[in-house]
């Protein structure tokens, strides 16, 4: 069977016997395909295996193999295996409980658990700032990370009901902060480019800062750039909105993937944080070193402040010091932790 997925293909070749002639036909399928692939140069990602009797009283091949490939690496080939049978369970139970949160919109569910990172802030050497982090909780599956279920929130449309239940929980424990006379002077919470097609967007954001009596210019929007022309109207729509409200923005995971500088100049963006990886390539060579620091002069001249993430040790703190550091973020100065424990990182 052949599926299409966007520009490139996905292929999954299924033999249910151990027999020589099925090994032969799918011999003579990878090498029809590879004759193609020369011919077309498109992307491609293959799943193959035998049948499997608990997929296949489910039918549910279509799904397996979408799980499979998702976190597969573009033009490589994969064999099933029971590990692949497993995360697929596990995946769908995740998406039934998220279905179940999105349906029941409680921005108090107890299944969506708010940690955050402080942030140390080079201007007055204090944890004023820190950004948020989604967690869930299930039973039987413990504590979920989020690079295992906001790729399935975002494919399935319930991403922007996980911001609002964050956000809301942020709000309530940042309301608690400032009655009790805290020093903190903004937290961030991450959006995906995905809600911003969401015509209540700026409307839900708003509601929540309101009902729980938060400045806007307490909250923050993490936002990783996009590289289509719809999304990048779309930011600039939002961002205008929210920003009458105070909301600051943040462009996170510079340095990964797609940059384009005209853009970042055109959305009013407030701070620029540097991928760890940013980090690492600026210690790698002399060149690469020249090329991140070029970068963070440039933004600091131009009145952005950056933010490094990633910072593990004394060596990475001060280079990043050195290279116009507004901001550091790691494992040096904290791992995540519940978003109650934030107080002891603040001071009054």
């Amino acid at each position: 069977m052949l599926f299409q997925v966007g520009r490139g293909h996905m292929m999954l070749v299924v033999s249910e016997k151990r027999n020589p002639d099925y090994a032969r036909r799918a011999q003579r399928m990878f090498e029809a395909f590879q004759e193609e692939y020369r011919r077309f140069k498109y992307d491609y990602k293959i799943v193959y295996g035998r049948s499997i009797p608990e997929i296949s009283r489910k039918n549910e091949y279509v799904s397996f193999v979408r799980s499979i490939q998702r976190g597969m690496e573009e033009n490589t080939v994969r064999r099933v295996g029971p590990d692949d049978v497993r995360f697929f369970n596990r995946s769908e139970y995740i998406l039934r409980e998220l279905e179940d949160i999105y349906q029941k919109h409680d921005l108090d569910d107890p299944r969506m658990l708010a940690c955050c990172q402080p942030v140390l802030n080079i201007r007055t050497h204090r944890y004023d700032t820190a950004e948020a982090l989604m967690r869930l909780r299930l039973d039987g599956l413990g504590l979920v990370f989020p690079d295992q279920f906001i790729p399935l929130a975002e494919e399935n449309g319930y991403i922007h009901v996980l911001t609002e239940i964050i956000l809301s929980k942020t709000c309530e424990e940042l309301r608690k902060l400032i009655q009790a006379g805290y020093d903190i002077n903004r937290i961030s919470v991450n959006v995906s480019a995905i809600e911003l097609k969401e015509d209540a967007f700026c409307g839900d954001i708003t509601r929540i800062l309101d009902d729980k009596g938060i400045p806007g210019e307490k909250i923050a929007i993490e936002l990783t750039e996009s590289r289509r022309d719809s999304d990048f109207l779309l930011m600039k729509s939002k961002f205008s909105q929210l920003r009458e409200r105070g909301i600051k923005f943040y462009l996170d995971d510079f340095g990964t993937g797609y940059s384009n500088m005209e853009r970042i100049m055109e959305l009013p963006f407030d701070i620029i944080k540097f991928d760890r990886s940013m980090l690492l390539a600026s210690g790698s060579s002399e060149r690469s070193h020249q090329i991140v620091v070029s970068l963070a002069h440039m933004f600091a001249a131009l009145n952005y402040a950056v933010l490094y993430e990633g910072v593990e040790s004394d060596s990475d703190e001060q280079m990043c010091l050195d290279m116009s550091a507004s901001y550091l973020q790691g494992y040096k100065y904290s791992r995540p932790v519940p978003i109650t424990e934030l107080e002891e990182y603040c001071e009054q």
